[in-house]
């Protein structure tokens, strides 16, 4: 009945982490799989090594389902999908930005988008802020709303060619934007 219910609903698209309905057939699907598991022990019960048969068939059929049924999205396509990276993550851990703002310099997708995923819920809490240089005025009201804060600049994959790299820091606000100036000047 659940698949019934929602089969015109499988064929539309979405993130391909697997299909969006199929959550709903775990507890239906684990059933027929267990009753299927017993009858199948009750078939293998007259030999004295049924259990042992019975574990090595119930193990070859989870691989083979294993191996069937993993999405290769999952297994090769996401790992860095789009040029997204956790490297921010340890170049906060080796620079210590505690507190800090962070701008980065850089595509916003992926160099800020990568970043942007360690940004805190509460941007009061103590935790690094990381922001996307995007232009003067932007960079003068991030620096202007997080006055308390040093500043790091950092350049992004797309920039760097390697990964991220602190390019200066920590700053305080006005030589922040000294830097982000002359870097907008350069030809």
């Amino acid at each position: 009945l659940t698949f019934a219910a929602y089969f015109f609903n499988y064929f539309s698209g979405g993130p391909d982490f697997g299909a969006r309905y199929w959550f709903l057939m775990i507890v239906p699907a684990s059933a027929l799989t267990a009753r299927g598991v017993l009858r199948l022990g009750d078939r293998l019960a007259g030999p004295a090594n049924g259990s042992i048969q019975l574990l090595a068939a119930t193990t070859w059929l989870v691989v083979a389902a294993s191996v069937t049924f993993i999405p290769w999205r999952s297994v090769n396509k996401y790992y860095h999908y789009r040029g997204m990276r956790p490297d921010v993550r340890d170049l906060a851990r080796r620079h210590s930005f505690g507190r800090d703002l962070v701008i980065v310099t850089g595509r916003e997708v992926p160099d800020y988008a990568s970043a942007a995923t360690y940004n805190p819920l509460d941007l009061h809490a103590a935790a690094p802020v990381y922001a996307w240089h995007r232009d003067a005025p932007t960079d003068s009201a991030l620096i202007g709303a997080f006055a308390d804060r040093l500043t790091w600049l950092v350049d992004g994959p797309t920039v760097s060619g390697q990964g991220y790299v602190v390019r200066a820091g920590p700053l305080a606000g006005a030589d922040a934007l000294h830097l982000l100036g002359a870097q907008r000047d350069r030809p």
